[in-house]
């Protein structure tokens, strides 16, 4: 095989296991405090990472503007995409392991003390015109001891969850873009593959 065939064959080789790697998925990394859980990092919601945070005010102070005639600075901005969000902390951050029971028993998610259930609030940005508030709160997530995980929608532009005992906000925030160790290992293996096979083409040049 020619030189500059065998160097587009590794090439493309190389470029598959960094978007093989790209698109595994490791588990987010949660936020915990003195046992309560604060928020995760890395949460993937429809192939995309964010982070998220649990935290108490109004929709207003924590987003800007929660109005209908306010600017869009929610992360999400469908129903549906909230909806992903909603279910990716059922899914993949409140959940009963080692690290706690996030799960079973709700009061230890932050800005919840209520045992029988607590909620996550996802607000998203909904086009005037459909039927629906321009504002709507998307994703009251009810946690409780049964375990029956649902993703409810609300129609309330601005809840106040600092003087509830069972709801908050999540706050989602795109995840900052690293590469995974593993990325890089396969990169600097290509790279020394490329270098080998030069030098290799170099020796046999001046074999000649």
């Amino acid at each position: 095989m020619p030189f500059v065939s065998r160097i587009a064959t590794l090439l493309a080789s190389t470029a598959a296991l960094l978007l093989f790697s790209a698109s595994a998925r490791a588990d987010p990394t949660l936020t915990i405090s003195n046992g309560i859980l604060l928020g995760a990092q890395g949460v993937n919601v429809g192939g995309s990472l964010y982070d998220v945070q649990f935290v108490d005010g109004t929709c207003n102070a924590l987003f800007l503007e929660c109005s209908a005639s306010g600017t869009n600075h929610y992360a999400f901005t469908t129903r549906e995409s909230a909806t992903l969000a909603a279910q990716a902390l059922l899914d993949q951050v409140m959940l009963d392991s080692s690290l706690g029971r996030f799960d079973s028993n709700p009061a230890v998610t932050g800005g919840c003390v209520g045992f029988i259930a607590c909620g996550m609030i996802t607000p998203f940005f909904n086009e005037p015109g459909t039927g629906q508030s321009s504002f709507t709160v998307d994703g009251m997530i009810s946690i409780n001891r049964s375990g029956a995980d649902e993703v409810r929608f609300w129609t309330k532009p601005n809840t106040e969850t600092t003087a509830s005992a069972n709801t908050a906000y999540a706050l989602w925030t795109p995840a900052a873009a690293v590469p995974e160790p593993g990325s890089y290992a396969m990169l600097i293996a290509g790279l020394g593959l490329l270098g080998a096979l030069a030098r290799r083409r170099n020796a046999n040049g001046t074999a000649h």
